[in-house]
């Protein structure tokens, strides 16, 4: 829903709701710089609606809000006070990239992240969105001051667009960052943590601004789950990717490709990936034309189903049919290769792991890693013939 400010009076809220790591904060402070061009203007960082924005003074005040995964509530709430909503969205496979490298998240945590955003974030545009900075489309930030200038209802120079693009630079904010470093402000051994109460800027704030970047950093299989996880906002930005398996094919699981569908894995390593949890599915997508298929899956049996007397069990399926039983006919063996011909069913082949009685390594006395480990699935080579 598109919305239009009365009678060209500056709306007393904005909401400015943006997926980390995706210039959202650039975009706050921009807002609260437009408006104290000719107000007293408060900002603050909130995901939810709060009584104390019911005895905001709206007269004597603007109100700006930066939200990351915006409540429903909070969101009515602003469209009910008149008020308008900014939205700045980026690939969130490149967000969890720059989670990762600014504010030094896990993968598990960054993908987490983003998923919760994500879906906050489309669910907030579904209900109205003023105006959206897509991350990757601007060069010139001085025609994204102009725009917003327009939005709020304030008169803007271009001498001035260019001033307030300029304070808010990367070169700028960076050299602003390294200062409050200095001053004991904000703590870079914790960036995640620490951030300034009017700015919001954090140490490492201020990224490289590559677009892709998550092509040299993540592997295949976590691009499939990142984009699976938010393939609504990813098809309304154009983020999304598609691929047909067309050849002979070596899919290495530290480097997961052509998948079409996948869950019950954790996230690839090095050396490839392990199931997580009492079941694991993998669809394969082909050409139609591709008429059989020579699977060769290598694994390894995780900790419940080694050993002398293992205490887990699981079978696979390809194609609902049954291919192999864990450990039963594979004990104490560890690494283990299955060879299977299989014709697709319609271009498709579904790989399904089914486990049983699984306890983690922290339940095992192991490690402190409460996954529960079934298979490590180091790599499937496909050979196809037309």
């Amino acid at each position: 829903m598109q919305h239009t400010n009365l009678d060209g009076m500056p709306p007393p809220i904005v909401l400015c709701a943006g997926l980390p790591r995706s210039s959202s904060t650039w975009l706050y402070n921009v807002v609260i710089s437009l408006y104290r061009t000719k107000y007293e203007v408060t900002g603050i960082f909130s995901d939810i609606y709060l009584e104390d924005f019911d005895n905001f003074d709206f007269y004597k005040r603007k109100l700006v809000i930066k939200s990351h995964s915006p409540s429903k509530e909070l969101v009515d709430y602003v469209i009910s006070r008149n008020g308008k909503i900014f939205a700045s969205v980026r690939d969130p496979r490149d967000c969890v990239v720059s989670l990762m490298q600014a504010f030094k998240f896990t993968k598990e945590q960054a993908i987490s992240m983003l998923e919760h955003s994500c879906d906050a974030i489309y669910s907030t545009l579904s209900s109205q969105c003023d105006f959206i900075l897509r991350y990757e489309d601007y060069v010139d930030k001085s025609d994204i001051v102009v725009n917003l200038a327009r939005e709020l209802s304030c008169e803007l120079s271009e001498q001035c667009a260019h001033a307030i693009a300029a304070d808010f630079s990367a070169s700028k904010v960076r050299s602003e960052i390294a200062t409050l470093e200095a001053q004991g402000i904000i703590n870079s051994s914790n960036p995640a943590e620490s951030w300034t109460k009017e700015s919001h800027w954090h140490p490492n704030h201020i990224g490289d601004g590559k677009v892709g970047k998550y092509i040299d950093e993540l592997s295949d299989l976590d691009n499939f789950i990142i984009s699976k996880k938010n393939r609504e906002l990813m098809n309304s930005f154009n983020y999304n990717t598609s691929d047909y398996l067309t050849n002979s094919t070596l899919i290495d699981f530290g480097k997961c490709r052509y998948i079409e569908k996948c869950h019950g894995f954790s996230f690839s390593e090095d050396w490839g990936v392990w199931t997580d949890g009492s079941s694991a599915h993998l669809e394969l997508r082909y050409l139609p034309t591709i008429h059989s298929i020579r699977l060769e899956i290598l694994l390894f049996l995780g900790p419940s189903l080694q050993g002398e007397n293992p205490q887990g069990k699981g079978y696979l399926e390809i194609n609902g049919v049954e291919v192999m039983h864990f450990p039963t006919l594979c004990s104490p063996v560890s690494e283990i290769l299955i060879v299977h011909n299989i014709i697709p069913d319609e271009g498709f082949i579904n790989i399904d792991f089914h486990f049983f009685n699984l306890k983690s390594p922290k339940e095992l006395e192991i490690s402190d890693d409460d996954r529960k480990l079934g298979l490590g699935l180091r790599q499937i080579y496909c050979n196809l013939e037309a």
